[in-house]
């Protein structure tokens, strides 16, 4: 069984005579995964309809570029490269909107716009759906913008916290309770002790963990969660821990990038000279709502190094968050019938394009503001290890869990206004193939057989129940 703290790599298959080796290990991959199924129809999570009934649980690291992470060659999210290689993970997954509330619409509903529109209904979700099947479902997010009162995406969790709004209606007694130790962190910095870093230092990992805890405990299968997770986002205060010593230039660095004074040429952009320059400058600041703390042409590079490199430590903060997550989830012994999705919902800028962190109306660079990671860790007790090389997107996450759940979404994309999402379930299905592990989709093979293995995967799927 996969843990959270141990694992043994997966043995990388041959290069030599792929597609014999394919055949074969399909063959093997039958008969061991039927033995599979049997096991599976005399538990309690068999449906009646022959369809296995998984649990399902996305993780959202917030504010998480790819090319920072283990799976692109760093080493901030050792844990999340852990998952990967005993998973099947996307290395080109990409984010619909460089901003929250539309991305996780994106993610729950799997349409690319529509947010806050009238097509915006709780029953356009996964949360309404799958609850109207059956399921339990339950969510916790460190981030404000994910709220039940202003997104009808999260409607459908019946056992729902945000955190951002618990904090908003405590007392001033209850808030001195956590005020301590969030001011104890601002002050390691130096940065201000004013409103936006105490919200957002109260809306982190621990808390997060303490109710999913106990939603978890809660009992009740299938579920549907979902868990937000806020490390990684500014104000870029992670812990002294995961950051380490830092050069003496950090300490002449504004800790609150968004206080910071402008200055040249950002503290006066009509009266710059250079007309490419102010013009430059002027199209920015009208992408970025006027925020000109979201530019970074008034910024030296050891400045922006400085946010940066704390933007990391505050990844490798999320990493250790993701890690108890999945410890819960081993305690509780669901990993081996819990399909676990691990995404984030946009990157994040350090002078990409001239702009500071994200939400920019898409106008920023576009792979460090939407190339994001794609995990998905399959029940352990199918053979994993497949990175994917196809581009996917957010818009992908409904109908893939949508096919897995056995749930048809074909009337959803019908009444859908505009682009909706393609199921990446056939990504998934070559995995059903035996722990011989054929070549991966998107791995060296010729297209011709790549599409057969496609076809074969999902007729392989139909055949057991999983998908129409």
């Amino acid at each position: 069984m996969f843990t959270a703290d141990s694992f043994n790599p997966p043995v990388p298959a041959g290069r030599g005579g792929k597609v014999i080796f394919a055949a074969l290990a399909v063959a093997i991959g039958f008969v061991l995964y039927t033995l599979h199924q049997t096991r599976l129809e005399k538990s309690p999570l068999y449906g009646t309809a022959g369809a296995p009934h998984w649990n399902f649980l996305i993780i959202v690291v917030d504010t998480l570029r790819y090319d920072v992470t283990s799976m692109a060659g760093k080493s901030n999210t050792p844990f999340m490269k852990m998952v990967a290689d005993r998973a099947v993970s996307f290395s080109r997954a990409y984010s619909t909107y460089d901003s929250t509330p539309e991305s996780h619409f994106s993610i729950f509903t799997g349409l690319r716009d529509g947010f806050g529109t009238l097509g915006d209904r709780p029953d356009a979700s996964l949360a309404f759906q799958l609850r109207s099947h059956g399921y339990r479902t339950f969510g916790v997010s460190a981030n404000g913008n994910v709220s039940q009162r202003t997104g009808n995406m999260v409607a459908g969790l019946t056992d729902y916290s945000c955190l951002y709004e618990e904090w908003q209606a405590m007392s001033a007694a209850q808030r001195q309770k956590h005020l301590p130790a969030i001011e104890a962190r601002i002050a390691e910095y130096g940065a201000r002790q004013d409103k936006w870093n105490q919200d957002q230092l109260y809306c982190n990992g621990g808390e997060v963990l303490t109710r999913f805890t106990r939603m978890l405990a809660a009992g009740g299968e299938p579920f549907f969660g979902f868990v937000n997770i806020m490390e990684a986002h500014d104000p870029y205060l992670p812990s002294r821990a995961s950051l380490g010593e830092e050069p003496a230039s950090a300490r002449k660095v504004d800790p609150d990038l968004r206080y910071r004074t402008p200055r040249y040429p950002l503290a006066n952009p009509e009266a710059v000279t250079d007309t490419a320059l102010r013009a430059s400058i002027l199209q920015r600041l009208k992408s970025a709502g006027g925020r000109a703390w979201g530019l970074s042409d008034d910024l030296l590079p050891e400045e922006i190094d400085t946010y940066k490199r704390r933007y990391e430590a505050g990844v490798r903060d999320a990493d250790q968050v993701v890690k108890k997550v999945f410890a819960e989830l081993e305690r509780k012994q669901l990993l081996d019938r819990t399909w676990v999705l691990i995404v984030s919902d946009h990157g994040e800028m350090f002078g990409e394009g001239g702009f500071m962190t994200h939400s920019f109306a898409n106008e920023g660079d576009y792979e460090s503001s939407h190339h994001v990671p794609m995990i998905w860790a399959t029940p352990s007790l199918l053979p994993r290890g497949v990175t994917v090389s196809d581009e996917v997107s957010l818009m992908d996450v409904a109908p893939t869990i949508y096919d897995l759940a056995g749930i048809d979404w074909a009337p959803l994309k019908e009444k859908a206004q505009g682009d909706f999402g393609r199921s990446l379930v056939s990504y998934l299905a070559g995995e059903l193939a035996g722990p011989g592990r054929p070549p991966a989709v998107g791995a060296d093979v010729p297209p011709t057989d790549r599409i057969r293995m496609r076809q074969e995967a999902l007729e392989r799927l139909r055949a057991l129940g999983y998908i129409n």
